[in-house]
């Protein structure tokens, strides 16, 4: 996180350093935060300046982001996935696979598509873990690491 917004501010390489640390003790324990440090990364280079000071504070807070980025179940690598908006507000409707720290996060990152003047336009939604809908299934057991949080990703109604 960058020192601007109260983060250490450390390189690249002195975190993939620590991460590395952390991977030699426990493979699936340094793959968790992965996707955290991905969040920070988006954010540091596109957000706005509110999107930044927002989540920021959150994250120095001590809540953690993950990911459920990736679909499976068709062979056209089209998005499924849908950002939806309604007289209450937007919500994401859809389901991803392979979402390494979901289980452990407070925020959600997904990949959504929404119209936008009749125009498919895909965004990035954070999706707060405790929001209604929201379902993470702790079923992962990929190469062995059970423990990564990396089970699939359900929004919308049930």
């Amino acid at each position: 996180m960058p020192k601007e917004f109260g983060g250490a501010g450390v390189s690249n390489v002195t975190l993939a350093k620590v991460i590395a640390l952390i991977g030699a003790a426990d493979g699936s324990l340094s793959q968790i935060p992965q996707n955290h440090f991905y969040s920070l990364e988006v954010l540091r280079v596109g957000a706005s300046q509110a999107q930044k000071t927002f989540f920021y504070d959150r994250v120095l807070a001590g809540e953690r982001t993950g990911n459920a980025l990736a679909e499976i179940g068709a062979k056209d690598f089209k998005r499924r996935t849908r950002l939806v908006r309604d007289p209450s507000g937007w919500y994401v409707e859809g389901q991803k696979f392979y979402c390494t720290g979901a289980i452990y996060a407070y925020w959600i990152p997904t990949l959504a598509m929404a119209e936008d003047d009749g125009k498919p336009v895909e965004y990035l939604a954070i999706v707060p873990r405790n929001a209604s809908g929201v379902t993470i299934y702790d079923d992962w057991d990929g190469f062995g690491q059970r423990v990564t949080g990396s089970g699939p990703f359900r929004a919308g109604a049930d």
